[in-house]
């Protein structure tokens, strides 16, 4: 009976959903090449990651000056912020974040998206844009 209940205590209690034997993936994640507008020094300011069905368990790279924060899985949701600390140590390529996190993944609901905000000043103006990358564009190189 103490086995039966433990039992159904690790299955509600459980982070991921119950698929039988399905096993878990680790990849490590990189950017695609992104082109920026290089001749008013556009630069990369902040990133975002979010999961669904997975969890980050590596941070690989932290670019200098450059703060991280993991947002707490709710609802099989989670979210990596990562943020410049001031302009000079914002990025001028994407291929500077390449394996930069590591993800856990569950292959049967797993969706990871990921956003890029660059900006550069005109005269006292910051010009912000935001590039979305979808799952199919990031690069995920599964660890043996």
């Amino acid at each position: 009976m103490q086995r039966l209940l433990f039992s159904l205590l690790l299955l509600i209690c459980s982070p991921f959903p119950f698929s039988g034997q399905e096993t878990s993936v680790r990849y490590r994640v990189s950017f695609p090449h992104v082109s920026f507008k290089t001749a008013r020094y556009e630069r990369i300011e902040r990133i975002a990651v979010f999961m669904e069905c997975g969890r980050f368990v590596a941070l690989n790279v932290i670019p200098d000056d450059w703060s991280a924060t993991i947002v707490s899985p709710v609802s099989e949701r989670t979210t990596l912020r990562m943020e410049a600390g001031h302009g000079s140590s914002e990025l001028s390529r994407s291929e500077e974040l390449n394996d930069f996190v590591t993800v856990l993944a569950f292959p049967s609901c797993f969706k990871i998206r990921a956003s890029i905000t660059a900006g550069y000043y005109q005269g006292n103006d910051l010009h912000e844009r935001k590039i979305s990358v979808k799952q199919s564009e990031l690069i995920l190189k599964a660890e043996p």
